[in-house]
């Protein structure tokens, strides 16, 4: 990462890097850092931590996109996505009590800038959202500087960098060069040649971060209320893209860095760490919504068996898909967030739009098994 270069003309799209924050430059590293009691963390640790940056990345990609599609700190039409509104006071109540418990187990000082989510802040700065182009002052241009700064030495001619609005980067670059900024630090930590405690650290952020859900608890309503709305759906797409593109190169680092475990795959069942890290992933290209909706017919019209729950009671009924136990068994052969499957594969969590399965036609498995015929 460049951080000399003071041209201000280089100053877009990643080439020019320059931390103005000097707390951003204290934080960017702080998994490999000392503890706050001056001692050296693990190896372990510092995959915790790091994973604890992956967490806050994930947020601060997340209000990201909501900020691009309803507007920052800003009423919008719907009081609903009012961004004062209770719901999204939630979402941020998520957030906050996350990283704010880890801060104050680590010790930090919580009147100062909390260490985690500086990775993120880090590629929204290399993003740049606005390019800085050379311009040049013409006279009037000159007049009106001279007039608004008394005393300065401003002349016409003189080149300042300006922001140029016509080239901006989207919320979704800024997420997709995250992950990029990301996945970096996780590949620079495990090292060219990981030990045990490499391994086992790398694997449990990889498990970790594949299964944290954004929106699960506080924001769990404010997350239903996007999903259904329709400039919500687009936010929600954007951000599945993302967290699919940290599951892909995550899972890149696993198969090329990570050396083979004693686990095999025949041994692995279906959910532990051999079966989640290990080249059985499936590229999806589609929605999480479409793909569960899928799984859901294969096993209704019998083509799979899915795990249904043997007994009624007030939440479920005897007979009907236990959805937590199919989502184990699926999701880790594909490259999708695994707290969305699970919320598609419950009847009353499916969100996928008609259209966008009105071609898929799929027929009950003939009784007694056998091929389809046409």
């Amino acid at each position: 990462m460049d951080d000399t270069n003071t041209d201000p003309y280089r100053y877009h799209k990643g080439l020019y890097v320059n931390l103005h924050s000097e707390q951003m430059r204290k934080n960017l590293g702080h998994w490999s850092a000392p503890a706050p009691n001056g001692q050296p963390r693990t190896i372990p640790q510092q995959f915790l931590e790091l994973e604890r940056e992956g967490v806050a990345g994930l947020y601060s990609v997340f209000n990201a996109l909501v900020n691009e599609q309803f507007g920052f700190h800003a009423r919008v039409y719907r009081p609903a996505f009012d961004v004062h509104s209770p719901l999204l006071k939630n979402m941020h109540a998520e957030r906050n009590t996350t990283l704010e418990a880890w801060a104050r187990g680590n010790g930090f000082d919580m009147s100062k800038a909390l260490p985690y989510g500086v990775t993120f802040k880090v590629a929204e700065h290399q993003m740049c959202h606005a390019v800085m182009i050379p311009h040049a002052l013409s006279e009037e241009d000159a007049a009106r500087e001279r007039q608004e700064h008394p005393g300065a030495l401003i002349n016409a001619g003189q080149v300042f960098a300006k922001t140029d609005h016509t080239e901006t980067a989207t919320a979704e670059e800024v997420g997709l060069n995250w992950v990029r900024l990301f996945t970096a630090e996780v590949r620079k930590l495990l090292g060219t040649e990981p030990g045990d405690g490499h391994v086992a650290g790398f694997e449990s952020l990889l498990r970790n971060l594949k299964e944290h859900g954004v929106g699960t608890k506080n924001g769990k309503e404010f997350i239903s209320l996007l999903r259904g709305d329709a400039a919500g759906a687009q936010v929600w797409a954007a951000f599945e893209r993302c967290t699919s593109a940290l599951c892909d190169a995550l899972g890149k680092i696993a198969d090329d860095d990570v050396p083979e475990t004693s686990t095999t795959m025949e041994d692995a069942t279906p959910g532990t760490p051999a079966t989640l890290d290990r080249g059985v992933r499936i590229a999806w290209k589609g929605s999480v919504q479409v793909l569960g909706w899928l799984l859901t017919e294969l096993a209704e019209k019998d083509w799979i068996d899915a795990p249904r729950h043997k007994s009624t009671s007030k939440k479920f009924k005897a007979g009907t898909i236990n959805a937590s136990q199919f989502t184990k068994m699926t999701a880790p052969c594909f490259n999708v967030n695994p707290v969305t499957l699970g919320q598609e594969l419950k009847p009353e969590g499916a969100t996928v739009p008609a259209q966008d399965v009105e071609e898929f036609k799929i027929p009950q498995r003939p009784v007694g098994g056998g091929s389809l015929t046409t």
